[in-house]
């Protein structure tokens, strides 16, 4: 006896059931497993893209900061440059002071040393 006999009409349909609603089965565990992909790569996308904007928002402020603090220590650097150069014309003028007063000490006889200079270079 061969086993279609043996399984008769009844038999045959339930294997042919079988076997089709396994390749249901099959396909729609493929589209839920495509579907869960597709939802976990959309996740990780919001997510990045919320990320994206924390960090951007923590960029704008941080640009507004360091703008502050170029514009301040800009600045520092003219007023530390302008106090430089009143430093050197002020050593200048008090090195001639200097000067003309050692020459009126000689010229009533005092004995006096030049002047030291005031500074060296740009060491002032």
């Amino acid at each position: 006896m061969t086993v279609l006999a043996a399984l008769g009409p009844l038999g045959i349909g339930v294997i042919v059931a079988a076997v089709v609603g396994g390749l249901f089965a099959f396909r729609k565990t493929r589209a839920d497993a495509h579907k869960a992909t597709a939802e976990g790569e959309k996740a990780e996308a919001d997510a990045a893209e919320k990320l994206t904007q924390i960090a951007l928002s923590l960029v704008e402020p941080t640009n507004r900061e360091l703008a502050a603090v170029r514009r301040d220590l800009d600045a520092h650097k003219q007023s530390d440059a302008d106090a430089r150069e009143a430093r050197k014309v002020a050593a200048v003028e008090h090195m001639a002071w200097d000067i003309q007063a050692a020459e009126q000490i000689r010229a009533l006889g005092g004995d006096i040393d030049n002047p030291p200079p005031l500074y060296e270079g740009d060491h002032l």
